[in-house]
């Protein structure tokens, strides 16, 4: 991220255009945010975080999936044993 906004020599040019910083912390202090949004738009940097945020959300899912299949797997055997406890506790059999 740093490298983009800040570092990167084939945007320096855009980069000069919309602010004048040196580090992060001056950039996102002291700079407007449109300035810097109109940056990542200038350089087509917001494409490539679309595509991060893509992915983060993804793998988010599938990790949710992930501990929700686990939850149910390891749930499973404990609720069918009281399944058949509370029948035959009830007489239900």
């Amino acid at each position: 991220m740093k490298h983009i906004l800040l570092d990167c020599t084939n945007f320096q040019q855009t980069c000069e255009k919309y602010y004048a910083v040196s580090c992060l912390r001056e950039l996102f202090k002291s700079v407007d945010i449109h300035n810097i949004i109109d940056f990542i738009k200038e350089t087509h940097f917001y494409l490539e975080l679309k595509c991060l945020l893509l992915l983060f959300y993804i793998s988010s899912i599938a990790l949710i999936l992930r501990y929700f299949f686990t939850i149910c797997y390891l749930t499973t055997p404990v609720i069918y044993y009281f399944m058949l406890y509370s029948s035959t506790v009830d007489g239900t059999e």
